[in-house]
């Protein structure tokens, strides 16, 4: 039954991808083809945690969990752009929360050769959220909340 039920998200995640078109993003993150405002999110977000558990080997485990914050941080990018307000909260929260996952993971199973290129990627990253961030006005309540992102990464980064 578990085997069966499994399939059937996988199957239509697969078609659920399939019909919703890209948004193109820039600085490499990958396309929004479910948007975070869509019906369907919530069932890829289950597909995903679903999908952590067939990853034994702690490298290539780390390196999903890179492209979950990378997929999270296209997200707040579409969010921002799209001026979905009601949305940067739970967006901000699920980056920091991934990144906050993927750090006490690579820091907990010792995966040092993940440490560089993750130092790298939450540096590309602060970069991007700072642009995030200054397309609201300074100080208002959505600039803390991606400043709150920021912050987080760097919290993150002396962990590393």
């Amino acid at each position: 039954m578990k085997k069966l039920l499994l399939y059937f998200f996988l199957i239509s995640n697969t078609i659920v991808y399939a019909a919703f078109p890209s948004y193109a993003n820039e600085s490499n993150l990958p396309s929004v083809k479910i948007a975070p405002d869509s019906f369907y999110y919530p069932l890829k977000r289950l597909s995903e945690k679903i999908m952590v558990n067939f990853y034994i080997d702690p490298n290539s485990k780390a390196d999903y969990y890179k492209d979950l914050i990378q997929n999270r941080m296209a997200e707040l990018k579409y969010v921002a752009d799209k001026t979905y307000l009601d949305q940067v909260e739970r967006a901000t929260q699920r980056i920091s929360y991934q990144v906050g996952i993927l750090t006490d993971y690579v820091a907990g199973k010792k995966v040092n050769s993940k440490k560089p290129s993750l130092i790298d990627l939450y540096k590309a990253d602060k970069i991007i959220l700072e642009k995030l961030r200054d397309k609201y006005p300074a100080n208002s309540s959505f600039w803390m909340l991606v400043q709150h992102v920021i912050n987080t990464i760097d919290i993150n980064l002396q962990k590393l």
